[in-house]
């Protein structure tokens, strides 16, 4: 804290200016103020309202210190929030940026799509469909998302489903039971990119 120092050098000089030698002056002013006493009252009225005063700059400067660190600490908690709202919401995108047509990628012979519905930030719905000479699917299954990797619920056959996320591309992995939902010669072993 910065204390101007005017107003002490002022005390300090009056102090040593009233202490000085008693001059015709002083006996004068004791006199008109009443007496010997009446000088050492000034005095003492004198260094009251200056410490008064010197109280209250300080408290003002005091003030003004308080309100400046209070703003730049205000400041950094508003800069801190805004960067963890982007961040969190940076974060949301990629937990919800699974919905949508995904189209199969992966073979030109097949045709297929992979397609996420009613997503959270628990995960969603999706049906897959993978068709040649035979076809392969799986309708209304949900998956619980964990990062880039989602797995649905395993079904009444035992089946789950690992889908990964890359980017613009989501692998479907079919677990071991998941035979029943594919025909003979086709899988769920897929690439889809939107």
């Amino acid at each position: 804290m910065i204390i101007s120092n005017k107003w002490f050098i002022l005390l300090i000089g009056l102090t040593l200016l009233l202490s000085a030698c008693g001059t015709k002056e002083d006996v004068i002013i004791d006199q008109s103020v009443g007496g010997e006493d009446g000088g050492h009252q000034l005095e003492e009225e004198l260094i009251n309202e200056l410490k008064n005063e010197l109280k209250e700059e300080l408290r003002e400067e005091l003030k003004e210190e308080i309100e400046e660190e209070l703003r730049e600490q205000l400041a950094a908690v508003h800069q801190e929030t805004e960067e963890n709202t982007g961040n969190e919401l940076e974060q949301d995108k990629g937990e919800l940026g699974w919905e949508g047509q995904w189209e199969l990628n992966d073979h030109p012979d097949l045709n297929g799509y992979l397609h996420i519905y009613q997503e959270t930030n628990e995960g969603f719905y999706f049906d897959i469909h993978v068709a040649y000479t035979h076809v392969g699917e799986i309708e209304g299954a949900y998956a619980i998302k964990n990062g880039n990797i989602a797995k649905s619920i395993e079904d009444e056959y035992g089946c789950v489903m690992t889908l990964r996320r890359t980017g613009n591309f989501i692998t479907s992995e079919e677990g071991s039971e998941c035979y029943v939902w594919s025909g003979m010669a086709i899988d769920l072993n897929r690439e889809f990119t939107r």
